[in-house]
């Protein structure tokens, strides 16, 4: 029930951005559509993560909350707020991988 959510919003980002279908890949766009899948990737990951509660080492609640609302940054219409989602996740990611490995050493 946890990870359902991901299921639900997926079908929201088909509208908000229609790129992601494919249909009208050229030249022109097939970076912004490549770089947005892989932004979305990383949302999946980081909501995946904020409703387990765990990535690599236990989460604490703050943790979690950030990483729910970068992913849901990433999910928004707006360039700038997608690409401060991205750095924010990224960077919960990184910090929460790092005490991991610091962890199992």
């Amino acid at each position: 029930v946890r990870l359902s959510l991901v299921a639900f919003v997926l079908p929201i980002v088909w509208v908000y951005h229609p790129e992601i279908n494919l249909q009208d890949l050229n030249a022109e766009t097939w970076l912004p559509t490549t770089a947005y899948i892989l932004a979305l990737l990383l949302a999946v990951i980081a909501a995946t993560a904020g409703q387990i509660g765990y990535f690599k080492v236990r989460l604490g609640y703050i943790e979690r909350a950030l990483m729910l609302a970068g992913a849901a940054a990433i999910v928004a219409h707006e360039t700038p707020v997608i690409l401060t989602g991205v750095v924010a996740v990224t960077a919960l990611l990184g910090f929460a991988w790092l005490r991991g490995a610091r962890a199992a050493s």
